[in-house]
């Protein structure tokens, strides 16, 4: 069964910004339902698949609970409808290099405006789909090591390997090439 992303809003975007991001929504689609997506989230190289799930101690997930999780879009204490929400709110008082911030389990998450802004100036749709990706990631319920170092875990490799897809299907000759800009 495929995966929806559903974009329910983008708060405080200009015209630009949100439709660059909507764009940006559309592929991360094309994505998550790429032949090798589950192949590569089943065979990551995580050092940690850290969940909290709500009211919970954190537990970790195997690679087959995270396809399961992204498969069926479940957002925390949700049920399965096969959809990935996102719901974005532009933050300017988050700085650089931080990207955005996530309550697990809770939408809107924050993007800060520097990473916005950046992206629509340069026509970059592949960061912000890694981004939503990865922040709807915490909104599952997997989180990180207060001192992340390695960047091995859930929310970042799966972020990679959206980047990776994308950018693969920039380089070949394909309906969605125009719109995938690194």
């Amino acid at each position: 069964m495929a995966i929806a992303i559903s974009l329910h809003e983008l708060i405080n975007f200009d015209q630009a910004q949100d439709e660059h991001f909507r764009k940006s929504a559309d592929i991360l689609s094309f994505a998550v339902n790429h032949p090798n997506f589950r192949t590569q989230v089943l065979s990551a190289p995580y050092r940690e698949t850290y969940f909290r799930p709500a009211g919970g101690h954190r537990v970790s997930k195997t690679p087959a609970e995270i396809v399961q999780i992204i498969t069926e879009g479940l957002e925390r204490d949700t049920i399965a409808d096969n959809t990935i929400d996102i719901s974005i709110r532009q933050d300017p008082t988050i700085g650089a290099p931080v990207v955005g911030s996530t309550t697990p389990g809770k939408l809107p998450w924050r993007t800060s405006s520097w990473f916005i802004q950046g992206c629509t100036a340069t026509g970059d749709t592949i960061s912000p789909a890694r981004h939503m990706i990865h922040e709807w990631l915490h909104v599952a319920g997997f989180v990180h090591k207060r001192q992340n170092g390695y960047r091995k875990d859930v929310a970042y490799l799966v972020g990679d390997i959206v980047r990776k897809i994308l950018k693969q299907m920039a380089t070949q000759k394909s309906e969605l090439a125009s719109a995938l800009v690194v």
